[in-house]
């Protein structure tokens, strides 16, 4: 085939290409550290093996992923036995890995686990100095990238769950050569001027090398200095940087960080809703039995009803009438028995009584003479039952 005068379409250049390496690097064995470890839901491992200054792309199926006996990770240094190929759709090469064994600890890792034992034996990690997150904070603010999804997932959860705070994006780097200075700036920045009442510190997924800012010493200590709560969400589930372990609390990706932060918030939010719709009901239910009584009386029930409350308040009245005059003449009775009592004890015991026996009663001085001295010649009076008569005394015996 004449190289120079053919026409070729893409696929037909790709499929040369293709057979060229899969027949020339049919079975080749490559050393190199992972970077950007990606296992699909599928079973496949996608990832890229590189050195100081080059990296390739590699894909592992499900049915060779099986026989490896360990959890590949970012920053690891394998051995992997493939063939190289050509993905047709993009036009990219990659190794079609069949077989994987540890080459020993990346460097970087090593270098990662070193730090961590490191800032640990200073204490920057111990659980014990954890600040408490603030239930409903006034103000919440974001370090990421303000360009960043991770920035727009923690706004649409705090959005989706009623957050009641003022939000403070502080933007910075998050990724490459000097990110955690400013990362640390805002951090200053935040504590120094006193801008929220927590801090969420966040980005989205990615490699090793792209999370290592958040594992820089300078980052560690600003975060264990900070007087602010801090809740970190960086990356996926799986990643883990320093800066969480020196975090009050960590978070497994963003979202999940929007959500920690407006816990408080949600469940205020749920309690007045759950009120809401408990008064409604109650009031619901009152209206619909005060309308079901309402609707038994018509006109002609209610004049019914009135009627017969009148006509035994008429009977109830005419009884108590009746009581009433006949406690009244009970009564008049019984105080003329009293009188007539009285008066026949007053009588009996009247000195007058005494005169119709024969009696008199005989004063001196219009007094009784019972202790007085009666004298020849004293006037005395003599009360009986047919008057009074006056005597003199002519003399005493």
């Amino acid at each position: 085939m004449e190289l120079e005068n053919h026409l070729f379409t893409v696929s037909e250049l790709n499929q040369i290409i293709k057979d060229v390496l899969e027949s020339s690097f049919y079975s080749i064995q490559l050393e190199g550290e992972i970077s950007n470890f990606r296992p699909a839901s599928s079973g496949h491992w996608y990832f890229s093996l590189k050195d100081s200054s080059s990296n390739i792309s590699v894909v592992m199926f499900k049915n060779s992923s099986y026989a490896v006996d360990f959890t590949p990770k970012d920053g690891m240094k394998v051995k992997v036995t493939g063939k190289l190929s050509l993905y047709s759709q993009r036009g990219t090469y990659q190794i079609i890995c069949s077989k994987m064994t540890q080459f020993g600890e990346g460097q970087l890792l090593l270098m990662l686990e070193e730090r961590k034992r490191k800032l640990a034996s200073l204490g920057l990690f111990d659980p014990s100095i954890k600040k408490p997150l603030p239930r409903y904070p006034n103000r919440i603010g974001i370090i990421t990238s303000h360009t960043g999804a991770a920035l727009q997932d923690i706004l649409r959860v705090l959005h989706r769950r009623h957050c009641l705070s003022n939000i403070l994006v502080l933007p910075t780097s998050v990724q490459g050569v000097g990110a955690e200075k400013t990362i640390v700036k805002q951090l200053k920045k935040a504590n120094k001027d006193r801008l929220c009442d927590l801090i969420i510190l966040s980005r989205g997924g990615g490699s090793v090398e792209d999370l290592l800012p958040f594992s820089e010493e300078s980052v560690v200590k600003e975060i264990y200095r900070s007087n602010i709560p801090i809740i970190t969400g960086i990356g996926h589930e799986i990643d883990t940087t320093l800066s969480d372990y020196a975090a009050d609390v960590r978070a497994s990706t963003p979202s999940a960080a929007g959500e920690i932060a407006t816990e408080g918030a949600e469940q205020l939010y749920n309690s007045v809703f759950n009120l809401k719709i408990s008064l409604h009901q109650s009031i619901k239910v009152k209206i619909s039995n005060i309308r079901s009584k309402i609707q038994i009386f018509d006109r002609d029930s209610v004049k019914r009803v009135l009627n017969s409350k009148i006509e035994s308040s008429i009977i109830s009245i005419d009884y108590l009438k009746k009581d009433m005059l006949n406690g009244i003449t009970t009564n008049i009775s019984r105080g003329k028995n009293s009188i007539t009592q009285y008066i026949n004890t007053i009588e009996a015991l009247s000195p007058f009584k005494l005169f119709e026996k024969g009696y008199s009663w005989v004063t001196k001085d219009n007094r009784s003479i019972l202790n007085q001295k009666i004298n020849p010649g004293d006037t005395l009076e003599v009360k009986y039952k047919l008057g009074t008569i006056k005597t003199t005394v002519k003399e005493n015996r």
